[in-house]
């Protein structure tokens, strides 16, 4: 039975795209298995998201902004890069999506403790796909070669800046 205010419907929707939310990064994490390398992915959005499932309890209206607000650091690289390669499209649009109806939820219901930290959560999700409509066409990452060794299949290989500062070491 649905109420006149529509908050079961509200409800079931919001869990849903919370469950979407929280399953977005699998297709990411099936990437970094099959390239065995997190390549720039930034770790931030998952850890603090795991943390915000482990510690809502306690401390839940902050960890809340900290996982909406978390982001910001895969933002930065795409505007910095102007690609959008690491800055996955499900995890931007299922948060925008969460945020959005929990804070309709919480508006409906009147209750602040659920609106608050979503009227940060929707518009970061809302500029993350802006920024996805603006860069999704420049896909690959225009970097310089990271200073850091790689190591693939336990072979070590390093950058060609890496080969230029060691010869004139040795020199």
């Amino acid at each position: 039975m649905v109420c006149s205010n529509g908050l079961p419907l509200y409800d079931f929707a919001a869990n849903a795209a919370s469950l979407l939310l929280y399953a977005a990064p699998i297709l990411t994490f099936k990437r970094v298995i099959r390239k065995r390398s997190t390549e720039e992915f930034s770790g931030v959005p998952y850890i603090i998201a795991l943390l915000n499932c482990l510690l809502y309890t306690c401390i839940g209206l902050v960890a809340s902004i900290s996982m909406y607000s978390s982001p910001l650091v895969a933002m930065k690289q795409v505007i910095k890069t102007k690609s959008v390669e690491f800055m996955p499209f499900y995890l931007s649009f299922f948060s925008f999506f969460a945020s959005s109806l929990w804070m309709t939820y919480g508006f409906l219901g009147k209750d602040l403790f659920i609106a608050a930290p979503n009227l940060l959560g929707s518009p970061i999700g809302l500029l993350q796909l802006v920024l996805y409509c603006l860069y999704r066409k420049s896909k690959e990452a225009h970097t310089e070669p990271n200073k850091v060794d790689l190591e693939m299949n336990g072979a070590k290989f390093t950058t060609q800046l890496q080969e230029v500062h060691e010869k004139k070491l040795e020199n």
